[in-house]
């Protein structure tokens, strides 16, 4: 954007901040020794802002109702209508708001605009921060927040119709209605407000310490501003103030009186010296100023001490520029202009200890579902789908609130068009299922529903050997090496006598069934030598279970179908010893369906370590957690055998494929494992011992 009577050029950058706070030690370290490469590379000065709005969801709002319409599900209509309710008042009830982090670099003769971008951006991506420049229409509309002055669509209208040049047009829509500048504040329309300034600043202060003025529930905005001092101008400075110091020194020594003060302050001059010369520092000013807004005079008191005891807490001394609230204004909008021009000369090493990018606000996909609140009570409105996979895995231990959580988590994917399957051994999920008027598929002994063991299901031939060579050992327990040989030699021949090979047209033919196999088994066996009869009689014995013994209802045709946008696979009536067997085939029987379309869609394993604790099936899971992101399927695993799953190298290998952890309140016999696996710092560890029901 181009201020055209000062034919100045500004550029706003929009920073994403991290958690900061949680990060453990190394992970806050390469975060400041990344902040600090930034501030050397600086050659011109910035402005940091960080400017407060009021939270507005309207446009992901209506934009989900629009996807929710598309589905024309009365039940999904009806329901929307209720949380939308329940979102409108969460924020309202929790006066929440919203914070924008920027950057702001203005054009000056030494350093053109588009190297100062490309400066910022290479540096801060570097330190995984998201910068984003804002365009015209951005810096406008960024502009007109910060006097809390967004125009209606008459206003907008009048302002098309208006004879005023496109500048002067500009200017209304950014400039207040009246500014009203008072002895130690200023009126902008409706708000009052007060700007306070840092005077002085404590020898050393923690990394990221303006975190607690950040996540201050106060309407105010923030500017920091960095000027580098060119070197040569450093180099002057600091020998004229080395020398002055020495003489202050050689004169205590004369009168013999013992100032350590001084003598501090010269060993420091002296040692930022040095490295400046050895170019590991550089020296800065820094100003730093607080724009506290309110609504009445009673309000803004209040607002304006909190933050000033909140700055004496980290001792900082706040300071009331008076008679100079317009140049606090200037100072404290996003157009990189110090006119209040209270700075400190630091150095970059302390300086990087005012790293801002500190919390996390709103950072929404308008396309995602809400996952819960922050701890600025922020909705975090995330889309699965855009992570590098959209699997996930929720850990925590029993009465955690995962259940519930994952409820939510199913039915807002439902408000937003995706397909949600659910493998349910406890039946948890049924009411749910039957409010959303979704299919329900029981298996137990006596139902109809089946899935044929042997039945390609979608699969080619060779791929559905392989994946029995995974099945079978779940079902018969461990097999040897001479076993799944013959198995395999077995499963050849049984399919070829129903004419199935490798031939495509072929795979159409009706599948064998359990029986045919165990019939295969004994057929071979008869020919087998004497040594070798041990073996075949060893399978058959477990087979059998499976055909005519205690586990005869696998011995079915494939009779399952579904279609629906949310579908239900009960198994909480199947015989404990059989739940693995039937996860193992419903999981095979929904993942090749779901190979047939690019839909959105969800698959959710309650009990994951049912499957998990067995290393066949984990194995098998593991490559569909691998796979399932190129057919847009996303698995969420859910276990609250915490301990168990983390000794499992299988499971350790899926939950490093998994884009998102949802870590709940867990027990401290579990919390070392826990943390040895995620790299948890100090803080999360505690937060996740500490947590109340629904905290994570």
């Amino acid at each position: 954007m181009r201020h055209t009577r000062s034919e100045e050029k500004i550029a706003l950058l929009k920073i994403e901040s991290i958690n900061f706070t949680i990060r453990n030690h190394d992970e806050k370290k390469s975060i400041i020794s990344g902040f600090q490469r930034f501030l050397n590379s600086l050659d011109f000065p910035v402005q940091i802002m960080i400017g407060t709005t009021n939270l507005n969801l309207d446009n992901y709002i209506n934009s989900l109702e629009l996807r929710v319409e598309k589905t024309k599900r009365p039940v999904l209509i009806k329901y929307m209508a209720k949380y939308k309710e329940h979102l409108v008042n969460t924020i309202k009830e929790n006066s929440v708001i919203d914070r924008n982090f920027f950057i702001v670099l203005r054009e000056t003769a030494q350093a053109r605009l588009d190297v100062q971008i490309a400066v910022v951006e290479q540096q801060l991506k570097a330190i995984n921060l998201e910068v984003r420049r804002l365009n015209d229409y951005e810096i406008t509309q960024t502009l007109s927040s910060f006097f809390n002055d967004i125009l209606n669509d008459a206003d907008k209208s009048d302002c098309l119709k208006s004879p005023l040049r496109k500048e002067d047009i500009l200017h209304f829509i950014v400039a207040p209605r009246k500014i009203r500048n008072n002895l130690s504040t200023i009126e902008i329309d409706d708000r009052i407000c007060k700007i306070i300034y840092a005077d002085g600043y404590p020898r050393s202060v923690n990394p990221g310490f303006l975190d607690r003025i950040i996540t201050h529930n106060s309407i105010f905005d923030l500017s920091m501003f960095i000027e580098p001092i060119p070197v040569e101008e450093t180099m002057i400075m600091l020998n004229r103030e080395l020398q002055k110091q020495k003489a202050d020194l050689y004169s205590s020594s004369i009168k013999q009186a013992i100032n350590p003060s001084l003598e501090i302050q010269y060993n420091d001059t002296k040692a930022v010296l040095e490295s400046i010369q050895k170019g590991d520092e550089r020296l800065f000013y820094v100003s730093l100023y607080i724009n506290c807004k309110a609504s009445s005079q009673e309000e803004l008191d209040i607002i304006t001490k909190k933050i000033e005891a909140e700055l004496a807490s980290i001792l900082i001394m706040p300071k009331t520029p008076v008679f100079r609230m317009k140049e606090g204004l200037k100072s404290t909008i996003p157009l990189c202009h110090n006119s209040l021009a209270e700075r400190r000369n630091i150095t970059t090493s302390p300086l990087s200890a005012f790293f801002p990018f500190t919390s996390q606000f709103l950072q929404m996909d308008m396309t995602g579902v809400w996952l819960g609140l922050n701890n600025n009570d922020i909705p975090i409105i995330k889309d699965i789908f855009r992570f590098s996979n959209p699997n996930g895995i929720v850990l925590s231990s029993s009465g955690s609130g995962k259940s519930y959580w994952t409820k939510l988590f199913i039915i807002r994917h439902l408000l937003n068009g995706t397909n949600v399957m659910i493998l349910d051994p406890q039946g948890e999920y049924r009411n749910l299922i039957e409010k959303f008027k979704g299919q329900i598929i029981n298996f137990s002994r006596s139902s109809s529903s089946a899935i044929n063991p042997l039945d390609l299901m979608g699969h080619d031939y060779s791929e559905k050997r392989l994946s029995l060579m995974d099945l079978l050992p779940v079902m018969l327990g461990q097999l040897s090496e001479i076993q799944k040989a013959v198995l395999d030699k077995a499963i050849t021949s049984t399919y070829s006598r129903k004419g199935i090979h490798f031939d495509p047209k072929s795979w159409s033919n009706e599948p064998p069934e359990l029986a045919d196999l165990l019939e295969e088994l004994e057929k071979m066996s008869k020919r087998a030598t004497l040594i070798e009869k041990e073996t075949y009689r060893s399978i058959i014995n477990r087979l059998s279970m499976f055909v005519d013994g205690v586990f005869s209802f696998f011995n079915k045709k494939t009779k399952i179908e579904f279609n629906n946008q949310l579908v239900g696979f009960m198994i909480g009536d199947m015989p404990k010893q059989a739940k693995p067997t039937n996860m193992f085939l419903i999981l095979d029987y929904i993942f090749t369906k779901m190979r047939k379309n690019m839909e959105r869609k969800l698959l959710v394993i309650d009990e994951a370590w049912t499957l998990l604790s067995r290393v066949e099936d984990s194995a098998y899971l593991f490559e569909i957690v691998k796979t399932c992101r190129k057919y847009n399927l996303g698995l969420l695993l859910i276990t609250q055998d915490v301990g168990d799953l983390l000794s499992s190298r299988a499971c350790n290998a899926i939950l490093q494929n998994s884009s998102y952890k949802l870590l709940m309140k867990q027990q401290a016999s579990t919390i070392e494992t826990l943390s040895a696996t995620f790299n948890l710092s100090t803080a999360e560890k505690e937060r996740i011992l500490s947590c109340n029901v629904g905290e994570g």
